[in-house]
């Protein structure tokens, strides 16, 4: 509001007075910074229906409040008064104790509460409910529409004044399937909300669950509520018991075997039915090659040159050997090679 940080400008059109009150937060309190006023004898009911007037009135109280505090305003808070004028603004003054002097929540508060649920009654025009209209939902795939709706339960039927867009941030951002958020209240009654979906990478089968789940590139285990393109393999050897950092080794792992497929005839999506990640140091591939599914142990590293030598000699092995079971590709100038079963004559 100001080129200060933490600066809070609020101008008050009154009947009898042009106020300009510039204040700092300082924690949960606000302290007063600079005020600026134009005199009561230049203000009155007929004054205020002529523009120029109310333009000057307006002019001179900012920037008495600019030098008083040594700064520019660019925004204010407004509120407007008078016997012309009807508002839920009108009969919210909250007194501060002079032994006190400073404002802080409890008075903030109180002229909330007075102002949007006191003596004149709450105003309809503010009022949140679940009603389409008052939303503005952006994002939304996965996530459902009644768990966002949830996140507000208490807010329905309460003024939009009274709703904490970053408590309610929090709470949105942690459902399962919203990765971030931006949460806005746009007046007089709308909240809106942009939502940046978790992106599954794999299904997820945990042995001890009844149900297969998802996971994403951040360890997060998810629900399944998507069926997803036919593309994404099957995860095995990870756990919600697994601590998140044993986790995100082993999905940095998968990503790097992605890549690898990635740079070679294999379409990972296509050919890998299922990647057992139980060894952090060996990830075992379950991959289809022709018209055969193979085992493939690739260990953690050196992913493109051990996928290179499996293809590159695939063909031979199998000419000499028969259909291949697994290949261990873990040795240095040397495989490990396991056939479905023994070629006839070879014992």
């Amino acid at each position: 509001m100001t080129d200060k940080p933490h600066t809070y400008v609020g101008l008050d059109m009154g009947g009898s007075q042009t106020r300009c009150l510039v204040a700092m937060a300082e924690g949960p309190r606000l302290r007063f910074v600079s005020c600026g006023s134009m005199p009561p004898l230049r203000w009155n009911d007929h004054d205020i229906r002529e523009t120029q007037m109310t333009s000057k009135a307006v002019l001179e109280a900012v920037c008495e409040a600019e030098h008083e505090g040594g700064l520019t305003i660019y925004s204010a808070v407004v509120g407007v008064g008078g016997s012309q004028v009807r508002s839920n603004l009108v009969h919210t003054a909250v007194a501060v104790p002079r032994d006190r002097g400073i404002i802080d929540t409890r008075d903030v508060g109180k002229a909330i509460r007075k102002a949007t649920g006191g003596t004149l009654g709450p105003n309809p025009a503010f009022l949140l409910s679940q009603d389409e209209a008052n939303w503005q939902l952006d994002g939304l795939s996965a996530v459902r529409q009644e768990e966002i709706h949830s996140v507000f339960a208490a807010d329905f039927g309460r003024s939009l004044v009274s709703v904490d867009p970053t408590e309610r941030l929090g709470r949105v951002t942690s459902l399962q399937w919203v990765r971030s958020a931006r949460v806005a209240r746009v007046w007089p009654n709308k909240i809106a909300i942009s939502v940046e979906e978790r992106v599954p990478i794999a299904f997820l089968r945990i042995p001890s669950a009844s149900s297969a789940y998802m996971i994403d590139s951040d360890g997060v285990i998810l629900d399944v509520r998507m069926g997803g393109d036919g593309s994404l393999p099957v995860l095995t050897g990870i756990d919600a018991e697994m601590p998140i950092e044993d986790r995100l080794d082993r999905i940095r792992l998968f990503e790097d075997l992605v890549r690898a497929f990635g740079e070679t005839d294999l379409a990972f999506g296509r050919s890998v039915s299922e990647v057992n990640l139980s060894d952090a140091d060996n990830a075992v591939v379950l991959a289809m090659h022709g018209d055969e599914m193979v085992e493939l142990q690739m260990g953690d590293r050196h992913l493109q040159h051990r996928l290179d030598v499996f293809l590159n000699y695939i063909d031979a092995w199998r000419s000499e050997f028969g259909p291949v079971a697994s290949v261990d590709l873990r040795f240095e100038k040397q495989v490990a090679l396991k056939p479905v079963q023994p070629k006839e004559g070879r014992g």
